[in-house]
């Protein structure tokens, strides 16, 4: 029996290609906090979360996994688009052998408080940046090595050419942004058919 695409098997309901790959899991802040809680067992550092309350009202969710060895420079990682500070869990262990390690989510992601950002997209990364500087001082880091993933890069990336005396390396792993909304930008975004 030949099958549509967007077809389920046993249901003669039609979906999209996409919503047959994904679909919308509803969870709860204690999902949220037990889930990380199942991963960050694994991570053998000493660990501290906390939330970091920033001058807009906003509470910025905050990993702080503590250097074993010397007093150096320590990390910042920025997670990506939908994701949250855990899920560098992997990581933790090997950078904090020679360095502190901070990770947060972003304001409207994992544990941190959801925000009304702007609908002009300079301003919202402008209000991304200034949280992230907010956060900054909250913690009372002078200077750091940022890292930024994904979306998180883009975010990074912002952050260190606004603040350039803050960073002292900026490290940048695939980071990406939203383009702009222009013809040619719909054009290289249009799905295609194959």
């Amino acid at each position: 029996m030949a099958r549509n695409v967007g077809e389920h098997e046993g249901s003669t309901e039609s979906r999209s290609w996409l919503g047959s790959w994904f679909r919308w899991c509803p969870t709860s802040p204690q999902l949220l906090a037990d889930a990380e809680t199942r991963v960050l067992k694994y991570v053998k550092s000493r660990l501290e979360r906390f939330y970091e309350t920033i001058p807009n009202g906003g509470r910025i969710w905050t990993l702080k996994v503590f250097q074993r060895k010397t007093e150096t420079l320590p990390i910042v990682m920025v997670h990506g688009f939908a994701g949250a500070a855990g899920v560098f869990f992997l990581n933790f262990d090997a950078l904090a052998e020679h360095r502190a390690v901070y990770a947060f989510d972003l304001l409207g992601f994992g544990r941190s408080s959801r925000y009304k950002f702007s609908t002009k997209p300079d301003v919202a990364e402008e209000e991304f940046v200034d949280s992230i500087e907010e956060w900054r001082k909250g913690v009372g880091l002078e200077k750091f090595i940022l890292m930024g993933h994904s979306f998180g890069g883009f975010l990074a990336a912002s952050y260190a050419i606004k603040h350039p005396s803050r960073v002292k390396h900026l490290v940048l792993a695939d980071p990406w942004g939203f383009p702009e909304k222009t013809e040619q930008a719909a054009e290289i975004l249009k799905p295609r058919v194959c």
